[in-house]
């Protein structure tokens, strides 16, 4: 019913899970990871439970391979469950129950482990690991590039309708750093990567603000961040244009704001702060 990868990035450390299925908000019930710790994909018939387990039990300082094995054995379902998981410093493991529907399997290499079950031809989990092995690019991007392969390999074969990726960090306790959801899309895999590259631009956003509110950095650096940030949000926002319409205001004194009344409100509420009189 589901494809997905758990893997772990090794120049960062960082621990990702990513999924793509027809069932409907799919990242709800099988992805998950806790940061410092590991990345588990519960699905066939999914127990969003058996998640916490393993990651309690990786935490424990149990390896994946014990984790799972502890799992599977005292699971009465275990024939309807295919499960995966990864730690932040253990090697990936992986189970496909007996009666997962076919085509349905796994394989599990050194830092990540591909599976999937009611896929439309065999060997889908392959294609992906080598996806995954021969992209490049972010961490989030290779993810992605797996669940794509899964797809061309012919997916899920009731067809698409949601996706998710989750990434977090080797330091535990920390925020995920990457937490995409799909939940209902006629091409989620194709709108997950539209939303990296979205929060790729944000961060661009983000820290030219950061520079406009007076942290160090290069002026003509950071409108040129701002322009490629723009690129990606497009016409419909244009909030990237209107900062770097406040730098150009401050280093030439140039209007180049968006005319939007919105942008304009923005710059007149900004002026006023700035404005010695209106400080209390």
């Amino acid at each position: 019913m589901t494809y997905s990868i758990v893997a772990r990035d090794g120049v960062t450390g960082e621990i990702g899970v990513a999924v793509a299925s027809h069932a409907f908000a799919v990242g709800r019930d099988v992805a998950f990871a806790r940061a410092g710790v590991g990345a588990v994909a519960t699905q066939g018939t999914p127990d969003p439970g058996h998640a916490e387990r393993l990651l309690d039990a990786l935490e424990a300082g149990a390896t994946a391979a014990q984790a799972l094995h502890a799992l599977v054995a005292d699971d009465s379902a275990r024939r309807i469950r295919q499960t995966a998981l990864i730690g932040s410093r253990a090697a990936p493991a992986a189970h496909t129950g007996s009666f997962c529907v076919p085509f349905a399997s796994h394989a599990v290499a050194g830092d990540h482990s591909c599976q999937g079950n009611l896929l439309t031809s065999d060997g889908a989990w392959d294609a992906m690991a080598e996806a995954y092995r021969t992209a490049t690019g972010s961490f989030e991007e290779r993810l992605i590039g797996a669940l794509e392969a899964g797809l061309r390999h012919g997916g899920d074969l009731r067809g698409q309708q949601a996706a998710a990726v989750l990434i977090v960090g080797p330091r535990p306790g920390t925020r995920p750093r990457i937490d995409f959801r799909v939940d209902d899309h006629p091409t989620p895999t194709a709108e997950l990567r539209r939303l990296i590259a979205m929060d790729r631009a944000d961060r661009r956003l983000r820290d030219a603000l950061g520079v406009v509110l007076g942290a160090p950095g290069d002026p003509r650096d950071t409108l040129e961040s701002l322009a490629r940030a723009q690129e990606v949000f497009g016409s419909a926002n244009r909030e990237p244009d209107f900062w770097a319409a406040v730098i150009v205001e401050r280093l030439d004194e140039l209007d180049r704001f968006p005319p939007d009344p919105r942008w304009r409100e923005l710059r007149a509420r900004l002026s006023r702060l700035r404005s010695p009189r209106t400080r209390p």
